[in-house]
Order: C-alpha cells, then structure tokens, then sequence
C-alpha cells in the first residue's frame, strides 16, 4: 500500500532486521556468544569453529565486521589442552597481527 519505494524499503529492513534498538540488542547477544563460546573438550574443532563461524557471520549479517586478529586470537584462547603444542607453535612462529583465520585453521 505504499505510494514510495522508500516507504516500502524502510517497512521491509524494520520487518527483516528490526528496529535500531532491536539490531543492537541482537548484536549485543552475539557479542556475548562470542566472548563465552569455548572449545568443548569432547568436540572436535570442526564442531568448534562452525558455531564460532555462526556467530561471526550473524555479526556481519548485522553491519558488524570483526577483524581477522580478534577471530583468531579468539579461537586459540578457546582451545582446550590437547591443543596447547600447536598453539605454542603458532605463537612461536606467526604474527597474529597478520595471520588469517583460514591460515591457523590449516595450520591446526
């Protein structure tokens, strides 16, 4: 029933996203997830990693692109114990202010 495309635009984004309010609601939620998701020790890090990929991705969905290093520093703060010799490994020899999550997942 609108007569102006930007009427029908902002009525379909506050339907589909929500209103500003709403946004930053959800993304505080996410914040929440990201900071407490933690790597389970019976959970392989395949299992791990999609539901940390979940939130971020949710994040980016809402206008909020988080940096390769914060992911990253994330993940190898996440890990449980049988993970520590290749963490060592990575923080021994690469720079987490240039390497790439896909980087430290090949080389977990």
């Amino acid at each position: 029933m609108c007569e102006i495309a930007k009427e029908a635009w902002d009525i379909f984004k506050a339907t589909h996203e929500g209103t500003k309010l709403v946004k930053n609601l959800k993304l505080q939620m996410l914040t929440s997830k990201f900071e407490e998701i933690r790597m389970l020790e019976d959970e392989s890090f395949d299992e791990f990693y999609v539901k940390l990929n979940d939130i971020v991705n949710s994040r980016f969905n809402f206008g909020d692109k988080m940096e390769d290093t914060r992911i990253v520093r994330k993940i190898l703060r996440s890990l449980p114990e049988r993970f520590w010799p290749k963490i060592t490994a990575v923080e021994k020899t690469k720079d987490f202010d240039t390497i790439h999550v896909e980087e430290l997942i090949y080389f977990l």
